[in-house]
């Protein structure tokens, strides 16, 4: 009779799996990935094991998945009453300063889009104004959207004419004053003298 071996004897062969190997990045690279943050925060953030990061021969090595993963659960649970731009550094409690947002986000894009004219946030306020001419809001509407003392300052400094809008008054103003054809006295400096005017 055959010896009979108990089932849990038998070795357990597992199923191979591909090994997908995925490089590591560094400092630089990985801090373009973030959104162009400081290459001195995102190490800090690894020392601290706020970010996943590897360091080798006191290099600092990240991989881009690790990456993606962590930026997905620092928005996954957020609130309705949290801040849309909140700082890591202060664990979602407190905002971005705002020129670390101009200097960090705002104007390395506007750089990337070709943009060489200076950017600052009442960058954005102008163009608010100007928008909102162009769509013929009252100016008191928009003194109120962009919270005015009084409605002069809001036309006077923010608020600009598109150049679209100008030259459709210009023609208006040209279609009211162009003559039909007719015959007007024109003077001179000694006489009057006829002048027929066509299209």
């Amino acid at each position: 009779m055959p010896l009979q071996i108990p089932p849990l004897l038998y070795p357990m062969v597992r199923p191979r799996t591909p090994h997908t190997f995925e490089p590591l990045i560094g400092s630089d690279e990985a801090a373009k990935l973030l959104g162009n943050i400081r290459v001195r925060t995102l190490q800090r953030y690894a020392r601290h094991r706020r970010i996943p990061g590897y360091q080798i021969g006191g290099h600092w090595y990240f991989r881009a998945s690790e990456l993606d993963s962590w930026l997905r659960s620092q928005t996954a649970n957020r609130q309705s009453e949290d801040w849309v731009f909140a700082s890591p550094k202060m664990s979602g409690k407190q905002p971005y300063w705002p020129e670390t947002m101009l200097k960090c986000y705002v104007q390395p894009i506007a750089k990337r889009l070709g943009i060489t004219k200076k950017i600052g946030w009442h960058t954005f306020r102008r163009t608010l104004g100007t928008l909102l001419t162009a769509a013929d809001e009252t100016a008191k509407t928009m003194q109120g959207l962009m919270r005015h003392a009084n409605a002069g300052i809001t036309m006077n400094l923010y608020a600009q004419a598109r150049t679209s809008v100008k030259r459709a008054a210009h023609l208006k103003v040209v279609e009211m004053i162009r003559p039909t054809t007719e015959t007007v006295v024109v003077p001179s400096c000694s006489h009057a003298q006829q002048v027929s005017f066509g299209k």
